[in-house]
């Protein structure tokens, strides 16, 4: 199964019945995603004066760049290091 990310008029909809008193599970089965979805999403991404969509949509943005900045593969000398640490404390035998 593939994931998918919310759209901002998906957050745009979560605000708006929220703000009508709309429950996680009855926001959910109106946007057509899990309840744990919307749960994780305004938990995440709520600010000092609640869940605001255009401001949830910032910190989803700026997380998915962050990430994108991150090496996703351990390199050479990332293996080098972590042997260099196991021999260090005698969880291994130097090569």
């Amino acid at each position: 199964m593939q994931y998918k990310h919310l759209a901002q008029e998906e957050r745009f909809l979560i605000q708006n019945l929220f703000q009508e008193g709309g429950s996680l599970r009855k926001i959910a089965k109106q946007l057509g995603r899990s309840p744990s979805t919307v749960s994780r999403e305004v938990k995440r991404n709520k600010g000092k004066r609640g869940y605001r969509y255009k401001q949830a949509n910032e910190f989803a943005e700026r997380r998915r760049r962050e990430a994108s900045l991150t090496p996703r593969k351990i390199t050479p000398e990332h293996w080098a290091r972590i042997e260099h640490l196991l021999v260090d404390e005698h969880w291994i035998q130097s090569r």
